[in-house]
């Protein structure tokens, strides 16, 4: 099943208007099916996966911040395949946040249920932790 509103939606395209505009690029959105959330492109020429999220907390609450590593592998061989690096940015309520992710291995990972749909017992997903330190302000 598939969670997505339409204030997600528009949250998102919130989201990819700031990204364009600090990178300099267009955010080209995917289809669901392909993981991952968009193509970043400059000059008609890409130049990065991206994946997008959103936290309701603030940076530095915790040690590291999470995302679903199914999403993040896809992503990975998604680039891979077009020769693009895979890059996170996620959005917190104090500041937005980006990080070049170069592999899965050795992060820490656990099963998390979705705290947003916890009703539904089947939304159990392997997320990795990635440490703050990895990532930039922007």
């Amino acid at each position: 099943m598939i969670y997505e509103t339409s204030e997600d939606l528009k949250r998102e395209v919130d989201f990819m208007n700031k990204i364009e505009k600090h990178f300099n690029c267009l955010c080209h959105k995917l289809p669901m099916h392909w993981y991952v959330d968009c193509i970043c492109s400059r000059n008609k020429q890409g130049v990065a996966i991206a994946e997008l999220k959103t936290r309701n907390v603030t940076f530095g609450q915790y040690d590291s911040l999470i995302c679903n590593k199914k999403k993040l592998e896809k992503g990975l061989r998604l680039g891979f395949h077009f020769g693009l690096p895979l890059m996170l940015f996620v959005r917190l309520l104090d500041r937005d946040v980006y990080t070049k992710v170069k592999t899965v291995l050795g992060l820490k990972s656990s099963m998390v249920h979705a705290k947003n749909h916890f009703e539904d017992l089947r939304d159990i997903k392997e997320h990795v932790f990635i440490p703050n330190e990895k990532f930039r302000e922007f």
